[in-house]
């Protein structure tokens, strides 16, 4: 396999989703320009034997339906082939209880009837991680929070803390951009169970003030996307982020939002490294969130502070870049098998 130019395919979800296209271009973008060579898979059994060093795995083995029958064939055909699974989407975390099998199984039925998604269940998603894990199919499995990845430490899968970072793809206007904000509040996101609860709440009691809340299913495949969702963040003031699971953001909504100028708001995050509320993004528990988002909006200057200490953490510690090196880093160092 050659090595001075690494070879990396990355295996995109199977779902048509245009939030899945994103991140994988975004992502092989990145890598591109941390000197690799990147190709975007469909299937694992479509990758080049004779050139590709790594298969990095994107989104969680549920989203990959064939992934686990592919892999082992691939480990016994390509024994230098290197696995890494980067895990973006829902997962139980350091707060979650001992449970056992029966229990776990119980708990991904009941969040897929609450949802109807059972690739983004939690409990579904680690069982998946730690079925592939136990059969020795992935080299390095990483995950967008410090807590998730304990979680998995914990039941003895090496996982490591990679956030998917901020990239262009996602939009960048400066605070001090003159241009005016007309939006007082946005939400970007699918409504439905405690969003649909808490969003209701804020708007009818926002409504006495006049102020004016923007909604977007901009994670639905009919939403807002790409430049047209970046034109929504630039024109808002405030961006609210509230979580299908409490506490359980992936920082994208936080990138988005402070790469474009607005100030986040956002309901208690259990893990918002390196994001620091008070500093980089106003946090309040959801009865409070309203008096929050009028205290943003009546103090401009405190605000516009608040959106350039964001935007330096950003650019210093909250790079896709920073992170495509980092998995550049881990192929150097993972050694045979």
């Amino acid at each position: 396999m050659p090595t001075s130019t690494p070879q990396i395919a990355l295996l995109r979800p199977a779902t048509e989703f245009a939030a899945f296209n994103e991140i994988v271009a975004a992502i092989a973008d990145a890598l591109s320009q941390a000197g690799a060579s990147v190709c975007i898979l469909a299937q694992a059994r479509e990758l080049d034997a004779a050139q590709d060093q790594l298969l990095l795995v994107i989104g969680s083995p549920t989203l990959h339906p064939k992934l686990p029958r592919d892999l082992a064939v691939l480990r016994r055909a390509v024994p230098a082939l290197r696995v890494f699974l980067w895990h973006m989407e829902h997962l139980l975390d350091a707060n979650t209880p001992p449970l056992t099998q029966a229990a776990l199984r119980l708990k991904a039925h009941v969040e897929h009837a609450r949802r109807g998604d059972y690739a983004n269940s939690r409990a579904g998603n680690f069982l998946a991680i730690r079925g592939a894990s136990r059969l020795g199919l992935f080299d390095r499995v990483l995950v967008f929070t410090r807590r998730k990845a304990d979680f998995l430490r914990a039941r003895g899968i090496d996982a490591e803390y990679l956030p998917l970072g901020h990239h262009p793809v996602w939009g960048w206007t400066d605070a001090d951009d003159p241009a005016p904000r007309d939006i007082d509040v946005l939400f970007l996101g699918m409504l439905h169970g405690r969003r649909q609860t808490i969003m209701d709440d804020i708007q009818a009691r926002l409504a006495p003030s006049g102020v004016r809340v923007q909604t977007n299913y901009d994670f639905n495949p009919s939403g807002a996307w790409g430049d047209e969702r970046n034109a929504l963040l630039r024109r808002a003031k405030v961006f609210l982020s509230i979580y299908r699971y409490p506490g359980d953001g992936s920082g994208m909504r936080f990138s988005m939002g402070m790469g474009n100028g607005a100030l986040v708001i956002s309901e208690p995050v259990a893990d918002p490294d390196p994001f620091v509320a008070g500093r980089d993004f106003v946090q309040a528990p959801v009865p409070a969130l309203t008096d929050a988002i009028l205290r943003a909006l009546s103090d401009p200057s405190a605000r516009l502070a608040m959106c350039r200490a964001a935007q330096d953490c950003l650019r210093a510690r909250y790079s896709l870049q920073g992170s495509a090196e980092r998995i550049l880093a881990l192929l150097r160092e993972t050694g045979p098998r």
